[in-house]
């Protein structure tokens, strides 16, 4: 077969990878697989292209992989929408322009736009479409408290989600208790199929040197540092263990996230010489980083995000 799979955020050597992984296997099966992926980072905040490219068509490990030229942006503003719209119009006229047909094509759910651009692209080629949920957007910003149901992108975003529920040949999710919610919003629970993340064992580097004591015990994170992520508690865990005098605990937390500033000054203002920052790592060091360490830590806090289920990579990595 001939598949199409568009992205927004996925790329082969960084910090997400479930597309090309994915890609990686049907093309080890046989089948000709084409990834479509902004050239901007949405983790690192890096632009693969150069200046006067548009767009780059490179072969990586068997994937066909089109990198789309799309504008940088910073936080969750007016330029990450423009960033989607880019995405969006780059998908359907590349697609387009460099391929002459295909069998399946897979759309992402984040953002909500590149499933719309796939479901487009799979009408043009008289192809299956596949909605990949990765995100239960947009109840899970709701529940967030980011926006209302009234908010006018709230009402557009959750058309798109029925659209693309009412429509899709099959829908792939990577959080296993979202079954109902698709049926309440057009879908069909029969066409859903819950496929969790897998781990690559390809392309292992040796892990990232921390300088550390023998005498230490090795407390990692590794993972994001936003509203979800409960690195509070991890905090707390070394004040505890600060204040009973324990030295022999080091923690190292290492991502990216919105929050990560607050708790490194949080951290500076406790003067808690027991924890560590250090930056995001790319995915293919995360595996042989953990082990390094003695004790590996998940943390989440209880929000009413977790009735869907949850989709931890790093604990997928850790076991």
């Amino acid at each position: 077969m001939k598949v199409l799979m568009f992205s927004a955020y996925d790329q082969p050597d960084k910090f997400q990878t479930r597309t090309f992984d994915n890609a990686k296997e049907l093309v080890r099966l046989g089948h000709e697989v084409t990834v479509f992926t902004n050239s901007y980072c949405h983790f690192s905040k890096t632009e693969r292209l150069n200046s006067h490219e548009n767009y780059r068509l490179e072969k990586i490990e068997g994937v066909k992989t089109i990198w789309m030229k799309t504008p940088s942006y910073k936080g969750n503003g007016l330029s990450r929408g423009v960033n989607m719209l880019f995405n969006f119009l780059h998908s359907i006229r590349l697609s387009r322009k460099l391929i002459n047909e295909c069998d399946v094509v897979l759309g992402t759910s984040s953002p909500p736009l590149t499933s719309i651009a796939a479901y487009i692209i799979s009408k043009i080629y008289r192809a299956a479409y596949i909605h990949e949920i990765r995100d239960v957007w947009p109840d899970s910003l709701v529940l967030l408290g980011s926006i209302s149901t009234f908010n006018p992108i709230y009402i557009f975003f959750k058309f798109i989600e029925k659209f693309t529920f009412k429509r899709a040949t099959k829908i792939s999710t990577v959080v296993p208790f979202v079954f109902d919610h698709i049926e309440e919003n057009g879908g069909n629970r029969e066409d859903v199929s819950y496929i969790p993340t897998g781990i690559s064992f390809d392309n292992l580097e040796e892990p990232i040197q921390h300088i550390t004591q023998e005498s230490e015990f090795k407390v990692l994170y590794i993972g994001g540092f936003a509203k979800v992520h409960d690195i509070s508690s991890i905090i707390e865990a070394s004040e505890i263990l600060q204040a009973q005098n324990i030295k022999a605990f080091k923690f190292t937390l290492i991502g990216y996230g919105e929050k990560k500033k607050y708790y490194e000054n949080l951290v500076k203002e406790k003067q808690d010489r027991n924890i560590e920052f250090l930056p995001s790592i790319e995915k293919h060091q995360v595996i042989t980083t953990a082990r390094e360490a003695d004790l590996l830590i998940h943390s989440i806090v209880d929000t009413p995000l977790t009735k869907w289920g949850s989709n931890p990579t790093k604990l997928y990595d850790y076991m």
